[in-house]
């Protein structure tokens, strides 16, 4: 459902606010016209001010619920412009990067270690072995990319965006989105 995968976003990079009632979210258009939670805002997606002329653009291209008539049964769709979603989200990219900065709080500085705890907090689980070796080759080779076209100007180091790389691929992942 839209709603639980934006909290399970904000729950795995620890960003999530569980404070209960109150105002709900206010919502805008960003750049791009797309509706999205107006800014830092972190309480669960059930406090999102929900408005038939502007549906948030993440909740319903993973559909939520429509507004304008009354819903019944939720539609469940697997379609394009959900993987493009979640490549491309404002939203899903800082949430990967504040999952990514989690990581390294919890693990320190050893890549090995920060991979276990990304997938640990992604998935609930410990990674196979050969499975963490992987991983970490992926994101050894992901901050060498970055190093080449890092920004001169940017205080984030090609390994922290080689994290975040990662923990997009985590929560971007079908093991992420769906309960088996």
């Amino acid at each position: 459902e839209a709603e639980t995968l934006r909290d399970r976003m904000l729950a795995a990079s620890g960003q999530l606010d569980r404070k209960l009632f109150g105002t709900p979210l206010a919502i805008k258009e960003n750049d791009a016209g797309q509706v999205v939670v107006d800014g830092g805002q972190k309480r669960r997606s059930l406090y999102i001010r929900m408005r038939r002329s502007q549906p948030v653009g993440m909740l319903q291209t993973f559909d939520a619920p429509v507004m304008e008539t009354n819903c019944q049964r939720r539609s469940s769709s697997t379609v394009a412009t959900q993987s493009l979603m979640l490549m491309n989200s404002d939203f899903v990219v800082q949430y990967s990067q504040r999952l990514a900065e989690r990581v390294e709080a919890d693990a320190g500085p050893d890549r090995r270690s920060q991979v276990i705890r990304a997938w640990q907090l992604a998935y609930g689980v410990e990674p196979a072995a050969e499975l963490v070796g992987e991983l970490t080759a992926f994101v050894e080779r992901q901050a060498v990319a970055f190093g080449k076209v890092k920004e001169k100007d940017d205080a984030a180091t090609p390994g922290k965006f080689a994290m975040a790389s990662l923990c997009q691929a985590l929560i971007s992942a079908n093991r992420f989105l769906y309960i088996d």
